[in-house]
């Protein structure tokens, strides 16, 4: 949508630097209608924080928006060479044995999974994640979690080179469209056990570096150095 048709742009203004600011909360934040519905929605993602002010109203709008936007990003339609033909729609390949009436559980489990360890719900755009659903669906009921040797026997070159590609050319995209670090934490039993640096393009994303947190704690001059470091090696000029 654009922004002259998007009812929600009336409770954001334009600030004289390029950003907008929320009417209710007043953060001043950069970014299109995206980032204005999950920052109203009161949800975390898009690199934006939840407004705590907003009225029911306006929350329960701009969260019927995002559920409409990532519905149509589901069927895409192909266009063809020949103006004759018909165009045609590529809809998500179906598991057997699946029914509708499980998606629901489903999606409920991963965003527990995803909040039970304080992670962002933009993993769910991690790569490869839709292969593993994928994966575990046509395995079916019986699929049982590996063990830790399980998967250290499991890994090979070939997937460790094909990833390896993959966080190369993303890096490439760096230099042109700028990269974003994003710090997500992870506790257990309300203990902070590690900080997971991911890096996010417009061409993909990708975790970093995991830091593990001393048994004493993580000082704010040893964060500030990791911070640091990582954005050195990212080069500073294309962090944004």
């Amino acid at each position: 949508m654009g922004r002259e048709k998007d009812k929600l742009w009336e409770y954001v203004k334009p600030l004289e630097d390029g950003r907008i600011s929320c009417l209710f909360c007043e953060r001043h934040f950069a970014g299109g209608i995206t980032r204005v519905r999950y920052h109203l929605a009161g949800l975390k993602g898009h690199d934006i924080e939840p407004c705590l002010k907003v009225p029911e109203r306006v929350r329960n709008a701009a969260s019927q928006e995002i559920q409409a936007s990532d519905n149509s990003r589901k069927t895409k339609i192909v266009s063809t060479s020949s103006p004759r033909k018909k165009s045609k729609t590529f809809h998500p390949p179906k598991v057997a044995g699946v029914c509708k009436k499980d998606k629901s559980k489903v999606n409920t489990s991963l965003v527990r999974f995803l909040v039970s360890n304080n992670l962002s719900l933009d993993v769910s755009t991690l790569p490869y994640l839709g292969d593993l659903l994928s994966n575990v669906a046509e395995v079916g009921h019986g699929y049982e979690l590996p063990t830790y040797s399980e998967l250290q026997s499991q890994k090979n070159l070939d997937a460790e080179k094909e990833i390896e590609e993959y966080i190369g050319k993303t890096k490439k995209l760096f230099t042109k469209t700028g990269c974003t670090l994003i710090i997500s934490g992870v506790e257990i039993n309300s203990k902070l056990e590690c900080l997971n640096f991911f890096v996010r393009s417009p061409g993909g994303w990708f975790l970093i570096e995991k830091v593990r947190i001393p048994e004493e704690g993580m000082t704010f001059r040893s964060f500030k150095n990791n911070v640091c470091r990582i954005i050195k090696e990212l080069g500073p000029e294309n962090v944004v």
